[in-house]
């Protein structure tokens, strides 16, 4: 049985193609078992749907959190069971059946799904726009599991960090939270969403805006400085000017607009350094759960700790302890494929 272990998360995708390719595993009705701290729901929100035909494009416009819904909308996978370490609550616990389509009049890929993490993401659209659907059953616990599986790992289930937060002090990342906070729709009426969305595109909207007139500020001034009386007179987010000045003030130099956009956008991802006794506490108590399960078709792992998602000095650990569970569980028949190497 393959093992493919890489540093990315969204790279196990190539592998997964491949092995459908060769006819490993089957082409359509494929379960993903996804033990991570981050659903890995998302999808980049200009993408279209026939990009996800295009493999050489789709692999370029892929991050670490898009690689499943692709697979959903090409026709691969229609069962992600996430299993969620006691830290995340991204999604709520429970059974949800989406659809995954590609939106009428925009063609991007877009989720009818009104939970909160699909909302704030800017994908959920109403099912009557999309075409194209794609059924996926999105189990948020562990249940009974047939044959012919994927078993995904991400290593940042068992201890887990925002690499954001550590960029910037308590108070920078506070204020960053504050600026990018997402307020929740009133219910889940077709209306209440809809404002919701436009409310949220809006917000992210005017915050990328004032990014792109502080860049233009920050060339044209000859000193270097923010021309302030004309930003207090636009109508740009002036907690992000603040907070911009307070970051320059401590650091010395202005900050990266392109990775403090980031930041804000994942301010809200868990952050969990775990013990090393809790790391093994939960590598054991997932190969409980396995042991009763068949086995997995594949296995694919992800280290994460290049972008630190893992905490690098504990990715070791984790995979050679995971490693000897898995050797443990399916016998001596595996062969691990390294592909971070």
């Amino acid at each position: 049985m393959p093992i493919w272990i890489c540093e990315n998360h969204d790279e196990v995708l190539y592998y997964i193609h491949r092995a459908i390719a060769s006819k490993h595993i089957v082409y359509e009705g494929v379960t993903v078992l996804h033990f991570d701290s981050h659903p890995d729901l998302t999808v980049p929100a200009k993408m279209k749907g026939c990009t996800v035909f295009e493999q050489e494009k789709l692999y370029e416009e892929l991050s670490i959190a898009d690689w499943i819904l692709p697979a959903v909308f090409a026709g691969h996978v229609n069962k992600v069971i996430w299993v969620k370490p006691p830290w995340a609550d991204q999604i709520s616990e429970g059974v949800f059946n989406l659809k995954v389509g590609q939106h009428k009049e925009t063609g991007f890929i877009r989720v009818a799904c009104t939970e909160t993490y699909f909302v704030e993401e800017l994908l959920y659209a109403d099912e009557d726009s999309l075409e194209n659907c794609k059924d996926l059953e999105l189990i948020v616990r562990i249940t009974a599991l047939e044959n012919n599986f994927i078993l995904d790992i991400d290593m940042d289930f068992f201890s887990t960090q925002n690499p954001f937060k550590l960029l910037y002090t308590e108070e920078e990342f506070q204020c960053l939270r504050d600026i990018y906070r997402f307020e929740e729709p009133l219910s889940t009426s077709r209306k209440d969403l809809d404002s919701c969305v436009r409310l949220r595109k809006a917000q992210v909207d005017k915050i990328e805006a004032t990014y792109s007139y502080l860049q233009e500020q920050s060339s044209s001034c000859s000193d270097g400085k923010l021309c302030m009386k004309t930003l207090s007179e636009s109508c740009l987010n002036q907690d992000l000017v603040k907070l911009i000045e307070m970051i320059k003030n401590h650091k010395g130099e202005e900050p990266d607009y392109e990775m403090l956009h980031f930041s804000g956008m994942s301010s809200d991802i868990p952050h969990h350094v775990s013990s090393s006794e809790m790391i093994d506490s939960l590598i054991q108590s997932m190969a409980a759960m396995l042991k009763s399960l068949p086995k997995p078709t594949f296995i694919t792992m992800a280290r994460s700790s290049y972008d630190e998602y893992t905490p690098p000095d504990q990715v070791e650990h984790i995979q050679s302890s995971l490693l000897r569970v898995i050797s443990s569980l399916y016998g001596e028949d595996i062969a691990v494929n390294k592909c971070y190497q």
